[in-house]
């Protein structure tokens, strides 16, 4: 059982017909405490007729996940731990339970303006420089939050995690 929805499967694909012609729709549903976004369109994406099928290995590599050793070794090891601080937990917990009701929001991304910054970044500090990588410091430049996070897939970064790896890197 998994948290307070002990009726709700960890992985679940749905398949209906849609309105018009003769096409379907697949609803792929993956829990977040199994698997990551890398994972989740690993599995997604060989859903469909033209990818290829191939095996994932389940088998969790702890010493290389986001507490392990080698992860501690990139970022360093302060860093590494400040998510899983019992501070940042509580200050966590607090902004869910007592915090306003968070309302989604969604905007539309000017591409060119995001192809303008890309093409701003000092190519002689770093080699590349993600869409992701350029909304996210926008959102720290106009928010201005005491910490900002964002999520990234550890697998081409940490030496022995390989893009079959399921789970959460």
């Amino acid at each position: 059982k998994l948290l307070d929805q002990p009726d709700e499967p960890i992985f679940r694909v749905n398949v209906f017909d849609c309105v018009q012609g003769d096409m379907v729709c697949v609803h792929v549903d993956l829990s977040h405490v199994v698997a990551d976004g890398s994972t989740y369109y690993s599995v997604f994406n060989m859903l469909s007729d033209s990818a290829d099928v191939v095996a994932l290995n389940a088998e969790r590599k702890m010493d290389l996940a986001a507490t392990g050793a080698a992860f501690q070794d990139k970022v360093g090891k302060r860093e590494a731990k400040m998510s899983f601080s019992m501070g940042h937990m509580c200050n966590m917990m607090c902004a869910m339970v007592c915090g306003p009701k968070r309302k989604p929001r969604a905007y539309t991304l000017n591409m060119d303006k995001i192809s303008e910054a890309k093409s701003k970044v000092d190519t002689g500090k770093v080699e590349y420089v993600s869409t992701n990588d350029i909304i996210t410091s926008e959102l720290g430049r106009v928010f201005r939050p005491r910490l900002l996070e964002m999520a990234l897939d550890l697998r081409p970064h940490v030496d022995g995690l390989e893009k079959t790896d399921a789970g959460m890197y």
